[in-house]
């Protein structure tokens, strides 16, 4: 598999990670609306790293930016087969209670709808979770962060933990996670995310805006066109578009 289809297939199952965390908040009775966040952008870098290494087995850098009224995007940058580089994006629109994949590659957008449960929940995420005067505390990129360390809900037989700095000046963002995650008696790869610098203030629009000539199409439809005009590089497989395809339209009616 060459590097531009895992990237691919990393953005599709960044979706999917999102859109299914955003079907089980469905459940979850409605709370007091927040939708006011204290907004900024945010340069971010991700590296992945398999057990006991310490020479990352995978590297990216991306934006993270959230507006005042709570809409949340993050925005990559990244290589076509045709060497043409790209901006995919995930947008979650909560008060338009959509999340949004922005596929350049496929001039295409997979809109998901997420349920009241998880519009309510999501912005309004405690403040305090990071304000606890016994938490360790120091600066980071500038700000003070309180460092926080959690076991973190995931698959049976998997076990997941994070420590996290958070900011309490942003609401408790996390400018730096360290997640370790791996199967009970099995090997476990860490994951390291961290802020390279923020700029506080209301993001560029430009970050949230859809180009309008694209095309709504299911991730499966989208991969079709992907491979229609880059013929010599496979999307997904078969099984990742039904199992990318079914989480979008099980979105599409929310309960």
């Amino acid at each position: 598999m060459g590097r531009t289809e895992k990237l691919l297939l990393l953005a599709g199952s960044t979706v999917v990670v999102g859109a299914a965390s955003f079907m089980t908040g469905r459940s979850l009775a409605p709370k007091a609306l927040e939708t006011r966040k204290k907004p900024f952008t945010a340069t971010m870098v991700e590296t992945r790293y398999h057990e006991g290494k310490t020479q990352p087995v995978y590297t990216e850098y991306y934006l993270f930016a959230v507006r005042g009224d709570g809409a949340q995007v993050r925005v990559f940058r990244r290589e076509s087969p045709a060497h043409e580089w790209m901006e995919p994006k995930v947008i979650v629109d909560f008060a338009a209670r959509k999340l949004v994949s922005v596929n350049p590659f496929a001039e295409s957008v997979s809109t998901y709808s997420i349920g009241d449960g998880v519009v309510s929940v999501y912005p309004s995420q405690p403040k305090d979770a990071c304000s606890n005067t016994n938490l360790e505390r120091s600066i980071f990129v500038g700000f003070e962060v309180c460092k926080v360390r959690k076991e973190l809900a995931g698959m049976a037989g998997v076990e997941t933990s994070g420590e996290f700095l958070m900011a309490p000046a942003l609401d408790c963002f996390a400018l730096r996670e360290e997640v370790t995650s791996g199967p009970v008696a099995g090997s476990k790869h860490r994951t390291v995310r961290e802020a390279l610098f923020v700029i506080a203030g209301e993001p560029a629009a430009s970050l949230f805006q859809i180009p309008s000539n694209y095309v709504e199409r299911s991730p499966g439809e989208a991969a079709g066109v992907f491979e229609r005009r880059y013929p010599q590089q496979r999307y997904s497989s078969e099984q990742g578009r039904e199992v990318l395809d079914g989480v979008y339209y099980r979105t599409q009616q929310p309960k």
